[in-house]
């Protein structure tokens, strides 16, 4: 996904999620003597209105079916 490798035309997107995973990187480290836990999850594109809309703009059809469900993703974590 975004958060381990940017692609064209998704540059300030991609640099949020990267963004992202350098705080919990950070984080991790400088929490650990503390007893604080970091995880990342980078569950890939998910069903999503966002997903819809991306799909729309990148010219494809979209199948919710086809993504993983916001509610696995959550109770997977």
């Amino acid at each position: 996904g975004a958060g381990l490798s940017a692609s064209p035309q998704w540059a300030a997107y991609a640099a949020s999620k990267h963004g992202l995973k350098a705080l919990a990187d950070s984080l991790r480290g400088e929490e650990k003597e503390n007893g604080v836990r970091v995880s990342t999850v980078y569950p890939g594109r998910t069903t999503s209105p966002m997903q819809a809309k991306v799909h729309q703009q990148e010219g494809k059809d979209y199948d919710a079916t086809a993504w993983i469900d916001p509610e696995s993703v959550a109770t997977t974590i």
